[in-house]
């Protein structure tokens, strides 16, 4: 299991913040911030939107966004 995959489940059952991982790699942190709909998290990081996130993400963190919310469209966000 992915360290991304690992936290959004740890986020969801209350266990963690989305702040705990603040720490995590680049990739790392834009694949929580898009997963959790957090877009607000993103400033600062050099991909203050949400499409200039997406296309700083991989095949794999692309498919966990998209697991944690199916209908996920980076475009206009």
């Amino acid at each position: 299991m992915y360290m991304e995959t690992k936290a959004l489940a740890a986020i969801k059952a209350g266990d963690k913040s989305i702040d705990d991982y603040e720490k995590a790699s680049t990739s790392e942190w834009l694949t929580l911030c898009l997963a959790l709909d957090r877009h607000d998290r993103l400033a600062g990081t050099g991909y203050d939107t949400p499409s200039a996130a997406w296309a700083r993400l991989d095949d794999r963190q692309r498919a966990i966004v998209r697991a944690a919310d199916p209908s996920y469209a980076p475009a206009g966000r």
